[in-house]
C-alpha cells in the first residue's frame, strides 16, 4: 500500500504548498483593499468577488479552467503529470490548472478572514491615532473626507 502513495504524496505536497503560497499572496492584498476601501466601490467589488468565489465549487472552478485555458485556448495542458526531474517546463505546467483552481476558491476564504481581521485592527483608536500622527487623513482610508466618529482614521 505504501509503495502506491509514495509517489502520489510528493505531487499532493507540491499541490498544496503552491495552492497555499497562491491563495494567501491573492488574498492578503485583496483583503486589505477590502477592508481600507469598504465604503468604495472598490471595497464593495473585492467583497462581492471573494463572496462570488466562496460560493463556487472547487472542482467547478477547475472544470471551467481547463475548458477554457486547455480545450479552448491551448495554453496548458488539460491532465497528467510530468516528473520535476524529467523535465521541469512541464512539470510546472501541468500544475498550473489545479494549483489556480484550489487557490482560487481558498483565496476567497481568506479575503474575508483578512478584511474581517483589518478592520477589527483599523477600528482601534491606537490604530487610528497613530495613523493620524503619521500624516494619514480619513480621506486615505475610505476615499471620502468624512470627520466621523466611525472612520477609523
Amino acid at each position: 500500500m505504501s509503495s502506491l502513495l509514495a509517489p502520489r504524496i510528493a505531487v499532493t505536497l507540491w499541490l498544496v504548498v503552491f495552492a497555499l503560497v497562491l491563495a494567501v499572496v491573492l488574498a492578503v492584498p485583496a483583503g486589505m483593499v477590502a477592508a481600507m476601501r469598504r465604503r468604495d466601490w472598490i471595497g464593495f467589488t473585492a467583497s462581492a468577488l471573494a463572496q462570488v468565489g466562496m460560493a463556487i465549487p472547487a472542482f467547478w472552478a477547475a472544470i471551467v479552467l481547463v475548458i477554457v485555458f486547455a480545450v479552448l485556448l491551448r495554453w496548458l495542458p488539460a491532465n497528467g503529470y510530468v516528473p520535476l526531474t524529467s523535465d521541469p517546463a512541464g512539470w510546472a505546467s501541468h500544475l498550473v490548472l489545479p494549483v489556480v483552481s484550489l487557490a482560487l476558491v481558498q483565496s476567497a476564504v481568506l479575503v474575508r478572514y483578512v478584511r474581517s481581521a483589518f478592520i477589527e485592527v483599523l477600528g482601534r483608536t491606537t490604530t487610528g491615532r497613530r495613523a493620524r500622527s503619521a500624516g494619514r487623513r480619513c480621506a486615505d482610508c475610505c476615499g471620502t473626507g468624512c470627520a466621523t466618529r466611525r472612520c477609523p482614521w
